[in-house]
């Protein structure tokens, strides 16, 4: 699943496995209880992401191969075990936290680990010289115009945005009938207003307008039918 991030960064530049790999992964650690396998997955994820995505330092090595040959192995694997390391430890520390606080909504998941990816892109930038290499924020350039917000949020704030957007499919998958304050047709219609600005961010969608007055429309009509229960 980490291999296919890489489709989503030059030279192919196809957004849409960006929320495709990070959704599937995301998923998949939600449903482990067992932080362990939490740390495993995690790490053979960024692995597998940073093997296809760094392949090419190995090339320099080529110029004299039969000298520098026997490098290859140690400097395709080496750095991209590191970089996992990295991230499986971060994965592994938010997954704790939503165990420990009992995190159950759905958003509130999503935003953590937004949270959590922002720092472990900060950390493996920096730590020990740092390795700010295929950083989740150069996705943005599938589409210059989204680039341009780099000016603003820097590459971080679009790692940021660029994980938070990704994973808004996640809503269509887990629907979180536990909050009081949000009764079962409002939360539906928010999930679908989310994962509509999703689409029309990605691909450019001029009538969005028109798509989300028809939707609260009908959450004006929810809330003539039912009413909300008190905190």
């Amino acid at each position: 699943v980490g291999a296919l991030l890489i489709l989503a960064f030059a030279p192919f530049n196809i957004f849409i496995f960006c929320p495709i790999s990070i959704t599937i992964f995301f998923l998949i650690i939600d449903k482990l209880d067992n932080l362990r396998q939490v740390f495993y997955r995690s790490f053979f994820f960024c692995f597998g992401f940073f093997v296809f995505g760094i392949y090419w330092i190995c090339n320099s090595l080529l110029v004299d191969f039969a000298k520098y040959g026997w490098l290859i192995p140690f400097a395709i694997t080496l750095i991209p075990a590191l970089m996992a390391l990295y991230f499986a430890t971060i994965c592994y520390i938010c997954k704790l936290l939503i165990k420990r606080f009992s995190i159950s909504f759905t958003y509130k998941k999503i935003i953590l680990f937004s949270i959590f990816w922002l720092i472990f892109e900060v950390v493996r930038s920096n730590l020990f010289t740092g390795f700010p290499w295929n950083l989740l924020g150069y996705v943005w350039l599938f589409n210059i115009n989204s680039a341009q917000a780099s000016s603003i949020f820097g590459v971080y704030g679009m790692s940021f945005f660029a994980c938070l957007i990704s994973l808004t499919p996640v809503l269509f998958f887990k629907q979180n009938n536990k909050d009081i304050f949000i009764i079962d047709e409002y939360e539906r219609i928010n999930n679908y207003n989310a994962n509509i600005l999703f689409v029309n961010n990605l691909f450019m969608v001029k009538d969005i307008d028109e798509i989300l007055k028809k939707f609260n429309k009908t959450l004006v009509i929810v809330a003539s039918k039912k009413e909300l229960p008190n905190p």
